[in-house]
């Protein structure tokens, strides 16, 4: 058999994960992943985690340790910006003019942090968290300082926020929404959740809205229909945006993503594309769990063997300020719908364990507190009764 090329652009989950399946599909396969990124493949979502690690490093987070890449004969191409795809040569071409050609093509170019449109959000001192330098960036420029504000009051933003308690820094947390993670979470566990965080020293301003960030002598000045908030360092998270310029240029369909079918492929044969950048039937969820299945589907097929790749519903999970959240499914936001709750919180230790049903059947969760019995749930999602959750996970 001929040996093919695989040519795998961005080294992030999905990127590694098709990687690892062409390995185990072709074991005479070329395969190389070419990133911008100057370090091995790490995890990402890690890094909001890591804020307090003040000797972060890529090796601590990476996906593979270094020798893992020699041995599966991957070639690790760092350091390199991809600007331009010749589909019909099958070659890309790098931002210093050098060409690579693939029989196969993988995007898994990723997203970048989204900045709202604020004056002044371009201001020194306003940062995002995407990469290992970020972090460290802040480490460094914290280091004599005490004042973090967070644009963003998500997963992300509070995991960084609890971070930065634990450097015993003064954190303040300002979100857009009426509440802290509505998509996620309805109004009585995001009061829990609320609770529980400014139990740990965080300010929470809700239903902010921010118009300007001035540098002043004192500091950050971020002016709000609230009021005036002052710090030494803003970190926006805010979400992130699919990044396709590259696939847009090269004529590949592109709405909010990079559109893929159910095999992960293009609009352009021997193209495909998984992760953050990529939306099959409309969904991009930016997971971690998506992009492993999504480059699990891009490497399977693009090597030969048919995979199917379905959207399933998206978890989130959180383990920080003290406690654990769990979130899956629909808990009751379709006002068109009508839904029974089963509510087993035990509010005096801070526990939120709220079911929803539609139609009779578990359509969403949300458990704070204690997580016991998520993996069941995760399974009984669509199938199981109220009797048989209340029968299973009755305390």
């Amino acid at each position: 058999m001929e040996t093919k090329k695989y040519i795998i652009i961005g080294s992030g989950a999905a990127g590694v994960s098709a990687a690892e399946e062409i390995r185990k599909n072709d074991s005479e396969a070329l395969i190389q992943i070419i990133s911008r990124d100057t370090v091995i493949p790490y995890n990402r979502p890690k890094l909001t985690k890591s804020i307090n690690d003040l000797d972060l490093c890529a090796d601590k987070i990476a996906i593979h340790p270094a020798d893992w890449y020699r041995e599966q004969n991957i070639e690790l191409t760092l350091d390199t910006e991809i600007v331009h795809i010749d589909s019909d040569k099958k070659q890309v071409t790098d931002r210093n003019g050098r060409t690579y050609t693939y029989d196969r093509l993988i995007l898994a170019t990723g997203a970048s942090c989204f900045v709202p449109p604020i004056q002044g959000s371009d201001t020194e001192g306003v940062v995002t968290i995407r990469t290992i330098e970020d972090v460290k960036k802040i480490q460094s420029a914290l280091a004599d300082k005490q004042r973090v504000l967070l644009i963003g009051g998500g997963v992300l933003g509070l995991e960084a926020a609890w971070g930065f308690l634990q450097l015993k820094k003064e954190v303040t947390i300002l979100e857009a929404m009426p509440r802290l993670m509505p998509r996620q979470l309805d109004e009585e566990a995001s009061e829990v959740l609320k609770n529980l965080v400014e139990s740990k020293g965080a300010a929470i301003h809700t239903g902010i809205k921010i118009e300007k960030i001035e540098k002043e002598n004192d500091g950050l000045h971020v002016s709000t229909d609230q009021g005036m908030f002052i710090c030494d360092l803003a970190v926006v998270s805010a979400g992130v945006r699919a990044s396709v310029s590259l696939a847009k240029e090269a004529g590949i369909a592109v709405d909010r993503s990079i559109v893929i079918d159910e095999k992960a492929q293009t609009s352009i044969p021997d193209i495909y594309a998984c992760g953050d950048c990529a939306e099959f039937q409309g969904v991009n969820y930016s997971l971690w769990s998506q992009a492993l299945n999504e480059g699990m589907a891009a490497g399977r097929n693009a090597s030969g063997v048919p995979y199917a790749y379905a959207n399933s519903a998206a978890a989130l999970t959180f383990f920080g300020m003290g406690t654990m959240l769990y979130a899956l499914g629909d808990i009751g936001s379709d006002s068109t719908k009508i839904y029974k709750l089963l509510d087993m919180s035990i509010p005096e230790k801070s526990i939120c364990r709220r079911f929803y049903f539609k139609d009779d059947r578990l359509c969403g969760v949300i458990l704070i507190g204690n997580l016991t019995g998520w993996k069941e749930l995760s399974a009984m999602l669509k199938t199981a009764s109220i009797e048989e959750v209340r029968n299973q996970f009755a305390s």
